[in-house]
């Protein structure tokens, strides 16, 4: 008595309409993992930080390195001995790529 709600009221409520640029950010949601359809595969080595320049450098090891190693810096040429504690897994860092592949090494 009193409490019905008519129809015309709940349809008249407009609903915001979905434009293109809503969508956007789902057409490359996926793109690191699905790169075009196909899986890639993301390389990861063991690295170490250089203490001069602070870039992640690879190790050159395979496995985890359960003694020192002396890995020089492509970008600043320094020779440094670091622990296996300095060492973990991860991606080297973009500079330090492009230096190796330009360098031929």
């Amino acid at each position: 008595m009193g409490y019905a709600i008519s129809v015309k009221t709940l349809g008249n409520a407009r609903k915001p309409k979905r434009r293109t640029v809503d969508y956007f950010r789902f057409y490359f949601a996926y793109t690191r993992e699905m790169a075009f359809g196909f899986p890639t595969i993301e390389r990861r080595h063991f690295v170490v930080t250089c203490k001069r320049c602070r870039r992640d450098v690879p190790s050159g090891r395979e496995e985890f390195p359960f003694q020192s190693v002396m890995v020089e810096c492509p970008l600043c040429g320094e020779l440094r001995r670091y622990l296996p504690s300095e060492a973990f897994l991860g991606r080297p860092d973009g500079l330090v790529t492009r230096q190796q592949r330009v360098g031929g090494r």
